[in-house]
């Protein structure tokens, strides 16, 4: 369980972002933080440390970070919970080593998934 997880997902739920970051917050099961699938309104949910994003204005792919500190998330699955983010356009989950992407495919609106399947 990640208290920094929980503490952005809160912070998140408050504000009605509609992306949030939860790259490096030692997460290794997405259950473990329920209230993340409260989050409904979700566009763009960040999992990984770093990952890749074009550029329309420079046409390019540009490197990002995540602005958290802790341990890299270690997650290999996403649970059926995970179908509730029915606004999820954008997953970005590089470096993660997802076992099973089945899951992904009911999400109909999600336009950028880039996890990396083992």
């Amino acid at each position: 369980m990640s208290e920094i997880a929980k503490k952005l997902i809160a912070k998140n739920l408050k504000k009605k972002e509609k992306s949030l970051d939860l790259g490096k917050c030692s997460l290794t099961d997405l259950n473990a933080i329920p209230e993340l699938f409260d989050c409904t309104y979700l566009e763009e949910l960040i999992l990984s440390d770093d990952w890749s994003q074009f550029d329309t204005e420079y046409d390019e792919y540009t490197r990002h970070r995540t602005a958290n500190t802790k341990k890299p998330n270690k997650i290999e699955i996403f649970p059926l919970e995970f179908t509730k983010l029915k606004n999820l356009k954008i997953l970005r989950a590089e470096g993660l080593k997802i076992s099973d992407i089945n899951i992904l495919g009911e999400m109909t609106n999600s336009t950028e998934l880039n996890p990396l399947i083992v």
